[in-house]
């Protein structure tokens, strides 16, 4: 039981390698994911969960607002249906969003979770310039950032330890692109 041998770690390669990465909202989770993409040299698709939210009328309110900070907003027969016709595919799937890292529906298909963090001034002043869905009022920001809190790592806590589980500052994550690059080679 003391030969090399003994000691090595057998890795299984898993294909696809699914790789989720979450982050408050202008965390950089989808310039992240891009660039990841963009400098893999292995087949890559991103699922964005931005293009499997509800029509808004079929999304739950708070305060008379749209509430798409919870998981409720999320058409969840899209992304399984871009979930089967992607995995088969490709070496390397990236699920994109806020709620990565907290639903069960993809938590359990992960390999590998990467958590963007950014600051609480910066998430408010990139907030409060974003008008993809038009201007936000500040007490919505607001709910945004303490909902995203609370709730970052709700699985992580519940259902156990991913495999690997990377944490980056939002606002320098590209500094880690080779280790991670190196990392993602070894799994597959």
């Amino acid at each position: 039981m003391n030969s090399i041998e003994d000691k090595i770690l057998w890795h299984r390669p898993v294909h696809p390698l699914v790789l989720g990465v979450g982050g408050s909202s202008r965390a950089g989770k989808t310039s992240f994911s891009t660039f990841l993409k963009e400098n893999l040299p292995f087949t890559t698709r991103i699922i964005c969960l931005d293009d499997c939210v509800l029509p808004p009328e079929k999304i739950p309110h708070i305060r008379n607002h749209i509430n798409w900070e919870i998981p409720e907003s999320i058409d969840w027969d899209s992304f399984d249906k871009n979930w089967r016709e992607t995995q088969q595919y490709v070496q390397v799937v990236i699920i994109e969003g806020l709620f990565v890292l907290n639903v069960p529906e993809i938590f359990n298909k992960l390999h590998v979770g990467i958590y963007l963090d950014i600051p609480r001034r910066s998430f408010i002043s990139k907030k409060k310039k974003d008008l993809r869905w038009g201007a936000e009022p500040l007490w919505y920001i607001y709910y945004i950032w303490k909902a995203h809190r609370s709730n970052a790592f709700a699985l992580h806590r519940r259902w156990g330890e991913y495999p690997i589980m990377l944490r980056f500052p939002g606002n320098n994550i590209f500094w880690a692109f080779p280790e991670l690059v190196s990392l993602i080679s070894r799994l597959l």
